[in-house]
């Protein structure tokens, strides 16, 4: 490996300082087993309206990260987005050879950061996920989960089995942060551009402090934001339904008629309801098919937020935490 290379580790950061403080310390500690990588990271603080604490790490604490800058967005975005802003900052910056994407609360673990650097390296100009093995949540949420993975599957026809925490190489950086569906949801992104992709097992680690902020409604929507990257196919496929709830209609309708007109096997009225039930089914799915044929089509004309461009509009200002 030779040459210094460069690694830019970005984090997105609501309030969870102490967290942040303990990710920083992890890092250093394991940064010189990286040689001959150079870390820098990026905390995108998104919009906290807790201050910055005084115990954040200095450098006399810090001893092989190069660098921390701290991004302050002008409000809270949301996860997806914060980390949308701070791939851009970091192509922006344009001397890395690869990015790591990581939450900053200790679940994603940062002793699996070697293994995907190696693993980057092996197989270049592929973006290497972390893809949970064992998960150490409730048995609520891994129902729920579950359940979202079976929906976002049969709505979309694609599969997920990773989140933030990935590996991308400079090569592909440019062209992320020019997709507009990173804005909602990166992880749905990458697999919706086809980008070559290598997975390493992982196990979710503990987190440093407090309590997840993440509830149901929150993970209903993140769950929402990954659907929306592939909103054209769950269009597509609501069409497909519709117009085959409308094909069984008529066909119901026919045969209801023909057991009314041409045997003696229909009860006095059977057929009646039967084609008025069949008819309001009708009804509805063809009002379905031209809902989802409309939004398809508005949604064409409407102008795409491309991270990129906007990255500027939303930082409001940058501190340099530990300079060495």
């Amino acid at each position: 490996m030779g040459r210094s290379r460069a690694l830019a580790i970005v984090t997105p950061v609501y309030n969870d300082w102490e967290s942040l403080h303990q990710l920083v310390l992890e890092i250093d500690g394991i940064a010189a087993a990286l040689s001959p990588y150079q870390i820098e990271m990026f905390a995108i603080n998104d919009g906290s309206t807790e201050q910055l604490p005084r115990m954040l790490p200095s450098g006399n604490e810090v001893k092989h990260v190069r660098r921390v800058e701290l991004v302050n967005l002008v409000c809270n975005i949301g996860h997806q987005r914060a980390i949308a802003i701070g791939l851009s900052t970091v192509a922006e910056r344009g001397r890395y050879d690869f990015v790591l994407v990581m939450d900053a609360d200790g679940e994603d673990d940062p002793s699996y950061i070697e293994q995907l650097l190696r693993c980057g390296e092996e197989t270049e100009g592929h973006v290497v996920v972390a893809r949970r093995v064992k998960r150490s949540e409730g048995t609520g949420f891994r129902v729920f989960y579950f359940l979202y993975r079976c929906f976002f599957r049969a709505v979309t026809g694609r599969s997920i089995s990773f989140g933030n925490f990935c590996l991308i190489p400079s090569s592909l950086l440019q062209r992320i942060v020019f997709m507009p569906d990173v804005w909602n949801h990166l992880a749905a992104s990458i697999t919706r551009a086809r980008l070559p992709i290598t997975s390493v097992s992982t196990v979710r680690g503990a987190r440093y402090a407090g309590a997840s902020t993440m509830n149901l409604v929150s993970l209903i929507i993140h769950g929402l934001s990954a659907i929306s990257v592939y909103a054209d196919f769950a269009f597509v496929r609501i069409l497909l339904v519709g117009m085959g709830m409308g094909l069984v209609t008529v066909l119901g309708m026919a045969v209801a008629a023909g057991i009314r007109f041409l045997t003696d096997l229909a009860i006095p009225g059977w057929a009646t309801n039967v084609v008025g039930i069949m008819l309001i089914i009708m009804i509805q799915a063809v009002i379905l098919s031209l809902v989802a044929v409309f939004l398809l089509l508005s949604g064409r004309s409407n102008a795409a937020i491309v991270p990129a461009l906007v990255t500027r509009d939303y930082i409001q200002s940058t501190d340099v935490l530990i300079q060495q």
